[in-house]
C-alpha cells in the first residue's frame, strides 16, 4: 500500500527536514510503529541514512533513567516492601491476599503517577471518603481494618516509590513522573529536533512534556487523523486531538495534521455477523479465499478479543503461506499449559498420593514419545490391575523405570517441603526433555524453561513463599508471558491486535469482535478509584478509554478500500450479540461514497447423509459365528443384535470390548456387581424358606457385607469419602429396603429361596442349527406353590416394560429386551427342569414399591408350555438369521452410536 500516513510522513521529512538527519529525534506511539517508520524510510529512494526513531516508552526509561519494570515484577517488589513492614499492623495479609489487591493498587498509583496528581492530596481525599462510607455506624474490627488499609496507603505508596527510586527501576506510571521531572535537563543536554509522530489521547505526564518541547525546543507534533474527523465537531474519534490543538494554538505552526480525505473515498463496508468464536474464523476464512496473492500482501486481521487468535489460525487458508502474528499468544493456552498446571496443582494437595486420572493424564500427554512407552505402560497398569483410585507417589518411585524423562517426572510428583526444590527438579526434567532434539513442543518448552527460571530467581528473593504462592505466581507468570510467532512485519498476511495497529495502514482490513463492551469495552476499569474522584482529579474514565477506541477503529478505517467488520451475534447465556455502536455510527452518518453491506452468516448444520453400514458374512464370519453359539448365546448377545446387528458384529464377532479403566467414582456397572454380590453373600444356603429371624440377621450384616463387596471392587477407603461415599449409602439404603420389601413379603406369603446366581444352559435346535443358550438366573425361589424366576435390576425398570401381546416385538424391538431376557431364562430353565406352569419377573432396586414385576403376555402373568413354545419358534427366527450367510449385519440406525 503506498498511501499510507507513515510514507506521507517519509515524503514530508525529506521535503522539509534542512538539518542533518542524524540530528533529529522521532518518538511514535509502539515499537511496531518504529519498525514500520523504519522500513518506510529504507524504501524511500531520497533516504541514504534515517534519523534516531524510538518509541515513547524507552524515551520515558532514557530520560527518567529508569528501568521499568512490567506488572508482574512491580507486585513482587511492592511485596518485598511490605513483607519488611516495621509497623506489623500493616503487614496482615498472606501473599495471596496481597496479591489481589497489590495488582489492583499499582494499576492505582500508575494512574497517579503518570497523570501527575498531587498523591498527598489525593490519598487525604481518598481516606475521607471511604471513612464517610461508615460515618455514624458502629466500628467493628472489620471496619476499623477496612478504614485502616486505605489510611496505610499514603504510606505503602512512599515507602514502595522510594524503594524503587534507590535501586534505579520504577513502574511506568513513576517513570513517567520522573521523566517529566528531567525533561527540562534532557533538553538542555540534547538540542535537538523532537517530532512526536503519530499520538492521540496524551496522559498529563506527556501533555506536559510535549508542551515543554513545543516551548523550548523545535519540536514538531503531526498528528494522523482524517480532515473529515476535525470538522466534524461530535465526531468520536477527534475528542483528543481537538483539545490539543485548541490547548496549544500559540503553538499551531508546530501541530501538523497531513491535508487528507481518505476516509470520504470510495470504500466497501461489509459489516458480518455470526454466533461465537467458530462462526467468526468461518467468516474470516470465507473473506480469505476471496483475495488473491497480491490482496493478501495488503490485508490485516485485527483482533479485538485473543481468544479468538486460534480459532482464526486454524481457519486461515492453505493457500495463503506467509502469515505473520504480532500479538502473542498466553502460554496458558498452549498445548503445555494442561501438563504443567497439573503437576505443580498436585504440589497444593497435602496428601501424598495422587489420583489415578492425574496421572493417566499426565503420562498420556503428547509430550512423551513413543520411547517412553514401556514405562508408561508399565506404571499405569500396575495400577489398574489393583483397580486403585489414589495412589502413592513413593509406591512410583519404587518402580524400576528405565527412561530418565519418566524417573524425572516422577520425582516431580513427590511431596516438597518447599518450592525451591519442587523447581529445580522441573528444570531438570525439561533439561533431559532438550535432550531430544526432534522434540515437536521444543519451542514452548523453552519458554516453559524461562518462565520455571523466573520462579527459580523470585523464591531466592522471597524464601518464605509457600506452595500456594507459587502456585499463584506459576498461573499470573503463564497468562502474562506470550509464545512468538515467527514472521515477516512487512510481507504476508498481517494478524494483530487495535494497539499494534497503530500507524499502520491497509487496503483490506478484517476486524474481529466488534461487539459492544469489546470494542468499546466500556464500564471495565478494575480500580479502587471511584468515578468521581477520577473526575475531580482528571484521571482518565472508561469515557476517554471509549473514545481511544473510537480514534483506532476510524483511524485504522480512514486509507483502507475494504473493510469487513465482523461481531459475535451470539445471545445465548450472559452474551448480548449486540454490535458495537461504531458500526451504528456507520450507518447512520454513512458517506456517500462508502457501499455499505450487513450480513449473517449461518454456519451450515448439514450433514452428509450417511447410508447405513452392512457387512457380508464371508467364510471366516460364518466360522466365527459358530463357534460362538457352540460357546453359548447369551440373552444379552441377542439383544444386542436386535438392538444393531453392526453392534453385534463389532462386539462378539470383532471381539472389540469396551477399554477397562478405573473410575474414581463407582460406575453403575459395578454397583450392580456389588448388590449382586451382597444378595448371593445373604442367602447362600440353597433351599431355605425365608423367615424374619433370618432376614433381621441379613439386615444387621448388610454394612459388613456392602464394605466387604465394595472393596473387592475398589480400594480399601474408597467409600469414606466424596461421591463413593453416597453411593456406598445409597447401595446400603437399596438393600435396607430390599430386606424390608422381603419381609412385607412372607408375612402373605411363603417365599422359599432355591438358587441365586444359578447359571443354566441347554443345547437348542432350530431348523437349521444347533446351538447353546446359556444364562444366569439372579435368583429362583418358590412363592407359595409356584416357582418364580427372578431377574434383578440396580436401573430403573417399570411394569410395562414386561408387557407384549406380540411374540415379534421380542425379536425386532429393542424396548422389549428385558421382556426377551426373562422369557430367555424361562425357557432355559424349562429345558432343564420339568415344569409346568411358573412365573418369570423383576425386581427394580430403584423401583421396589412395584416389588416383584411379573412378566406379562397378552394379559397373563404366568408362562405355560404353549408361551414357550411360541417363543421358541420366534428364538429360532432370530437365530436363523443371525447364522444365515446371504443376510449381512445390516446397520439399523445410521446414527447410532455404539
Amino acid at each position: 500500500m503506498k498511501n499510507t500516513f507513515l510514507n506521507d510522513f517519509v515524503k514530508f521529512y525529506f521535503k522539509n527536514t534542512k538539518e542533518r538527519l542524524n540530528d533529529e529525534l522521532i518518538i511514535m506511539p509502539s515499537k511496531r510503529s518504529v519498525v514500520a517508520l523504519k522500513q518506510a524510510f529504507i524504501s524511500n529512494k531520497k533516504a541514504v541514512s534515517i534519523p534516531k526513531i524510538i518509541d515513547i516508552v524507552s524515551f520515558i526509561e532514557q530520560t527518567s533513567d529508569l528501568k521499568i519494570l512490567n506488572h508482574q515484577e512491580s507486585i513482587l517488589e511492592f511485596y518485598d516492601i511490605y513483607a519488611n513492614l516495621k509497623n506489623k499492623s500493616l503487614k496482615t495479609d498472606t501473599f495471596e491476599n496481597f496479591y489481589a489487591w497489590a495488582s489492583v493498587i499499582i494499576s492505582d498509583f500508575n494512574e497517579l503517577d503518570r497523570n501527575l496528581v498531587d498523591t498527598t492530596k489525593f490519598f487525604e481525599h481518598h481516606k475521607a471518603l471511604k471513612t464517610l462510607n461508615y460515618f455514624g455506624v458502629e466500628k467493628t474490627k472489620l471496619i476499623q481494618s477496612y478504614i485502616a488499609f486505605w489510611e496505610s496507603l499514603p504510606h505503602y505508596y512512599n515507602s514502595f516509590k522510594s524503594h524503587l527510586l534507590k535501586s534505579n527501576q520504577a513502574y511506568q506510571g513513576l517513570a513517567y513522573r520522573k521523566c517529566f521531572e528531567n525533561i527540562s535537563a534532557f533538553i538542555s543536554k540534547n538540542n535537538q529536533p523532537i517530532t512526536f509522530l503519530g499520538f492521540n489521547a496524551l496522559n498529563k505526564a506527556e501533555e506536559q512534556i510535549f508542551e515543554y518541547c513545543l516551548k523550548n525546543t523545535p519540536t514538531k507534533i503531526i498528528w494522523d487523523i482524517d480532515q473529515s474527523f476535525l470538522d466534524e465537531k461530535q465526531h468520536p474519534s477527534n475528542t483528543f486531538i481537538s483539545n490539543y490543538q485548541k490547548k496549544w494554538v500559540k503553538y499551531k505552526n508546530k501541530l501538523i495534521v497531513f491535508k487528507s480525505n481518505h476516509f470520504s473515498q470510495p470504500k466497501d463496508i461489509n459489516v458480518l455477523s455470526s454466533p461465537k468464536h467458530i462462526g467468526q474464523a468461518k467468516i474470516v476464512s470465507a473473506i480469505l479465499n476471496n483475495l488473491d496473492e497480491n490482496e493478501i500482501e495488503n490485508t490485516a486481521i485485527v483482533l479485538n478479543d485473543e481468544d479468538l487468535l486460534n480459532p482464526i489460525l486454524n481457519s486461515i487458508p492453505k493457500s495463503i503461506k506467509n502469515v505473520n502474528i504480532t500479538m502473542g499468544f498466553p502460554l496458558s493456552k498452549s498445548a503445555l499449559s494442561s501438563f504443567f498446571n497439573t503437576i505443580v496443582s498436585h504440589q497444593n494437595h497435602s496428601a501424598k498420593n495422587i489420583s489415578y486420572q492425574h496421572l493417566k493424564n499426565i503420562l498420556n500427554h503428547p509430550i512423551f514419545n513413543q520411547t517412553t512407552y514401556d514405562d508408561r505402560f508399565k506404571i499405569l497398569s500396575q495400577f489398574e490391575k489393583q483397580n486403585l483410585i489414589n495412589i502413592d507417589v513413593d509406591e512410583l518411585l519404587s518402580l524400576n523405570i528405565q527412561n530418565n524423562e519418566i524417573k524425572l517426572l516422577l520425582k516431580n510428583l513427590k511431596k516438597y517441603n518447599n518450592p525451591q526444590l519442587f523447581t529445580k527438579n522441573i528444570l531438570k526434567f525439561i533439561d533431559e526433555i532438550f535432550s531430544r532434539q526432534e522434540h515437536a513442543a521444543k519451542t514452548e518448552f523453552v519458554d516453559y524453561q524461562n518462565l520455571f527460571l523466573k520462579l527459580q530467581s523470585i523464591l531466592e528473593s522471597f524464601t518464605d513463599l509457600n506452595f500456594a504462592s507459587f502456585t499463584l505466581l506459576f498461573q499470573n507468570l503463564e497468562q502474562s508471558e506470550k509464545l512468538n510467532f515467527k514472521g515477516s512485519k512487512s510481507k504476508g498476511l498481517q494478524i494483530m491486535g487495535m494497539l499494534e495497529s497503530r500507524l499502520l495502514d491497509f487496503d483490506n482490513v478484517i476486524l474481529t469482535s466488534v461487539n459492544e463492551g469489546i470494542l468499546p469495552a466500556g464500564k471495565t476499569d478494575n480500580s479502587y478509584i471511584t468515578y468521581n474522584l477520577k473526575k475531580q482529579y482528571n484521571l482518565p474514565t472508561h469515557t476517554e478509554k471509549d473514545a481511544i477506541y473510537a480514534y483506532h477503529f476510524f483511524r485504522l478505517m480512514q486509507r483502507s478500500k475494504k473493510c469487513y467488520l465482523i461481531y459475535d451475534n451470539d445471545q445465548s447465556g450472559f452474551n448480548k450479540g449486540e454490535k458495537s455502536r461504531f458500526i451504528n455510527y456507520l450507518q447512520i452518518f454513512k458517506s456517500p461514497n462508502h457501499r455499505f453491506t450487513e450480513n449473517q452468516y449461518s454456519l451450515s448444520t448439514k450433514l452428509q447423509q450417511k447410508e447405513p453400514l452392512e457387512i457380508y458374512k464371508t467364510p471366516e464370519i460364518i466360522l466365527k459365528l459358530n463357534e460362538i453359539c457352540e460357546n453359548g448365546l447369551s440373552p444379552t448377545a441377542l439383544t444386542t443384535y436386535v438392538l444393531n446387528p453392526i453392534l453385534f458384529y463389532k462386539q462378539y464377532v470383532l471381539c472389540v470390548k469396551e477399554i477397562d479403566q478405573i473410575d474414581e467414582v463407582i460406575n453403575p456397572k459395578d454397583f450392580g456387581t456389588v448388590i449382586h454380590r451382597c444378595i448371593e453373600t445373604f442367602y447362600k444356603t440353597p433351599n431355605s424358606t425365608l423367615s424374619e429371624d433370618l432376614l433381621n440377621e441379613i439386615s444387621k450384616k448388610i454394612p459388613e457385607i456392602l464394605t466387604l463387596n465394595f472393596t473387592k471392587i475398589y480400594a480399601k477407603n474408597a467409600h469414606h469419602s466424596g461421591q463413593n461415599l453416597i453411593q456406598f449409602e445409597t447401595a446400603k439404603a437399596y438393600l435396607n429396603r430390599f430386606i424390608s420389601k422381603e419381609k412385607q413379603d412372607i408375612k402373605k406369603n411363603t417365599i422359599k429361596i432355591i438358587e441365586i446366581e444359578k447359571s443354566i444352559e441347554t443345547l437348542f435346535y432350530t431348523d437349521h442349527h444347533r446351538v447353546k443358550l446359556k444364562g444366569q438366573i439372579d435368583r429362583i425361589d418358590i412363592c407359595d406353590d409356584t416357582l418364580r424366576i427372578i431377574d434383578l435390576k440396580t436401573g430403573n425398570v417399570k411394569p410395562s416394560d414386561l408387557k407384549f401381546n406380540d411374540f415379534n416385538q421380542l425379536i425386532s424391538d429393542y424396548d422389549y429386551a428385558k421382556a426377551f431376557q426373562i422369557l430367555f431364562y424361562t425357557l432355559v430353565y424349562s429345558k432343564n427342569f420339568d415344569v409346568e406352569i411358573m412365573k418369570a419377573g423383576i425386581i427394580s432396586f430403584k423401583n421396589l414399591n412395584q416389588w416383584f414385576m411379573p412378566l406379562t403376555y397378552d394379559g397373563k402373568n404366568s408362562i405355560d408350555q404353549t408361551i414357550l413354545d411360541e417363543f421358541e419358534n420366534y428364538l429360532a427366527q432370530l437365530i436363523d438369521e443371525i447364522l444365515n450367510p446371504n443376510i449381512p449385519f445390516k446397520e439399523k440406525d445410521v446414527n447410532f452410536e455404539s
